[in-house]
């Protein structure tokens, strides 16, 4: 799987939320992949990948998850809007880390990042 398979994944798991993927060299630097609506409930998510956990138990970096991504998601958060962000690990784990949350992601060990990550959108 790549980050692409983890938006396919999540559509089918989602397959009755109204997603846009947005993916243009022409919006802004930093602006989340995806924009989500389900029942009234809005937020930008940025998808990201990984092929495995680390293997001493490290710190999971994501070194594809920039400043100016993180930047953005806690600006909308500080303005009162939703930030997700969906972290696939290896063929099978999808985890889903809301608000603040999302901001810390790349910088936890696995056993931190299981505590909160909130199974779900």
């Amino acid at each position: 799987m790549n980050e692409s398979g983890v938006k396919r994944k999540f559509k089918a798991l989602y397959n009755k939320v109204f997603i846009q993927h947005i993916e243009s060299p022409t919006t802004g630097e930093g602006i989340p992949d995806t924009y989500i609506c389900d029942n009234g409930f809005i937020a930008w998510a940025e998808f990201k990948y990984v092929a495995r956990w680390p293997v001493r138990k490290g710190i999971l970096r994501i070194d594809h998850y920039t400043m100016a991504q993180r930047l953005w998601l806690k600006n909308n958060i500080d303005n009162g809007g939703n930030s997700i962000l969906i972290l696939g690990v290896g063929t099978k784990e999808i985890l889903y880390f809301h608000q603040l949350d999302a901001l810390v992601v790349g910088t936890l060990t696995e056993k931190d990042l299981r505590k909160l990550d909130k199974g779900k959108l």
